[in-house]
């Protein structure tokens, strides 16, 4: 991992950890990365998160919601709450949250800024890669762009492209650029 992160200008830490594995270890990754001034991106379910804020700077979070009710404390069904949470994250160390509101509706928000999206998708099921979808084109963009909404917008492409491909992956960049502009995105402060 060291030995990577010369040549490395961004790492995503994402899924489960291997049985074994403590979260701590992840800690130890995120922290080994700072130090070499290699943005971290995190996206992990709770008990990871936890141990992973406070004392890290991390590039962006996107917590795994999928199947639980709270996260730190609040409840991630009730949608008012989830501003709250976000800006509870950016003060343990975070620069950008991403939260899931419901199937393809995302907020995106930083220390003073918030931008609310959604894609209608049609047919389309929900599958396990569209939030991967949505994070690869958000990080595209971003990093790009430096622009929160129009990062959203191609990360909303991407996740409804990646939804209606069979194999849970982006079908291709053009679709993506393409599917964006039917993404709805607003700044909301």
């Amino acid at each position: 991992f060291e030995r990577l992160l010369p040549q490395t200008k961004l790492i995503v830490i994402g899924g489960s950890l291997p049985k074994g594995v403590s979260p701590s270890f992840v800690r130890e990754l995120i922290l080994t990365a700072y130090k070499k001034k290699v943005n971290v991106i995190l996206n992990v379910q709770e008990h990871i998160l936890s141990e992973c804020l406070g004392g890290t700077e991390l590039f962006m979070v996107i917590p795994d919601l999928r199947g639980c009710e709270t996260i730190m404390g609040k409840n991630v069904c009730e949608l008012k709450l989830l501003p709250q949470l976000a800006q509870d994250i950016i003060s343990q160390g975070a620069e950008i949250v991403i939260l899931n509101n419901e199937s393809f509706k995302y907020s995106v928000y930083k220390k003073n800024e918030c931008w609310e999206g959604e894609v209608e998708p049609g047919k389309e099921p929900i599958k396990t890669g569209v939030r991967d979808g949505l994070l690869a084109g958000f990080i595209h963009n971003y990093q790009k762009t430096g622009n929160l909404g129009e990062a959203l917008k191609y990360g909303l492409g991407a996740a409804l492209s990646t939804a209606r491909n069979q194999r849970n992956y982006l079908n291709s960049k053009k679709e993506a650029e393409e599917l964006r502009l039917v993404a709805k995105v607003r700044k909301v402060n």
